[in-house]
Parts: structure tokens; sequence; C-alpha cells
């Protein structure tokens, strides 16, 4: 089945992988960018992925701002910008999990007990 824009329109983008728990309670971004990245991600992530040729300026737009070839100048491109930031930033950590690093060496809180007991 050859699928059209309108096809990735129609879904609204979630990326369990960095954001389990939704764009918009992450705290990474506004509302305003949440619901542009909700709206459009299937889109980009599409003509990223090249499952689909674009067929409009903007697509063509949003393709390059994805290929880092443009500088981003519409509320959408920003904000799909700055989440391809934040995903492909090493140094990004999208949750907490039960282990974390303090000076240089791990502590695991997932065996019960903590360095802080009182006892």
């Amino acid at each position: 089945m050859n699928k059209d824009r309108q096809y990735f329109l129609k879904k609204s983008f979630f990326d369990d992988e960095h954001y389990p728990y939704g764009l918009d309670s992450s705290g990474d971004f506004s509302i305003k960018e949440a619901k542009l990245i909700t709206q459009y991600g299937n889109l980009a992530r599409a003509l990223m992925d090249g499952k689909l040729s674009p067929e409009t300026s903007e697509d063509k737009d949003l393709l390059a701002i994805c290929r880092n070839e443009k500088v981003p100048s519409t509320d959408l491109e920003k904000a799909w910008a700055k989440y391809l930031t934040k995903i492909n930033d090493d140094g990004y950590i999208a949750s907490m999990s039960l282990s974390t690093v303090r000076d240089g060496e791990e502590t695991d809180f997932s065996e019960g007990g903590s360095d802080y007991d009182d006892d």
C-alpha cells in the first residue's frame, strides 16, 4: 500500500522510547510545541525515513530541517528541530530510572535500602 501525506497526518505521533509518558508531560516542550510534534511528527518521521516524498513546499522545508540544511523558521520547524535535538543529545535523559550515577559509581536503588538509611 502506497501511503500518502494524509495517512501520516491522520495519526498522532508518539515516541514511547524517549517520552514514555508523552511529550506534553515531559517538561521539555511547551503545550504548543507538544501539540505540533504530536500532530505532524508522523509526517516528519516519514519524510526523514524516506517513506514519503515531499509533496509541498512545507514538506521540503521540514525535510531540510531534518537534514540540518535549513534554519527553522516556522513554529512547526522550530518544534521539530527542538525534538530532534532532545532525542539526539547523548547526555539527555528523558525519564528517571531506578538507578542513578553519583560520584562516578553506580548506585542501584531497586535492591531496597539506600545510602541514606539511618541505621
